[in-house]
């Protein structure tokens, strides 16, 4: 857990400097009812997410997969996987996380998305 919160703390440090990259930015969780690893990474993160740094650039917007289709989001590709996050810029998919093992792993990729996007922009 130790090592959980020394990651983030690197984390924020990386994109805390540049509050630019938030412009636009959200992180779409697309979800499904009775879906443990949602209901799983609800508990564990999505309680918190929009509390943190990360969430305060890249807020946090649930969505039903079964509504992914009437979405504005230009989608790489389809959703078929619960839970499935989306960073999104306006209306333009940068990257995703497809699944939810735990906190550590979200986080790592989580911060991959953001560093790939800062270092495009």
């Amino acid at each position: 857990m130790r090592n959980f919160f020394f990651r983030l703390l690197v984390v924020l440090n990386l994109i805390a400097p540049q509050p630019a990259i938030s412009e636009d930015l959200a992180l779409i969780v697309f979800e499904a009812k009775n879906c443990f690893s949602c209901i799983k990474w609800q508990e564990e993160i999505g309680l918190i997410y929009n509390k943190t740094e990360i969430g305060t650039l890249a807020p946090m917007q649930k969505k039903n997969i079964h509504d992914s289709e009437s979405t504005e989001l230009n989608l790489a590709r389809g959703i078929v996987f619960t839970p499935t996050f989306i960073l999104a810029k306006g209306n333009s998919e940068i990257g995703r996380i497809v699944g939810y093992i735990g906190d550590f792993q979200f986080w790592s990729e989580l911060e991959k998305l953001i560093i790939r996007h800062k270092a495009i922009n």
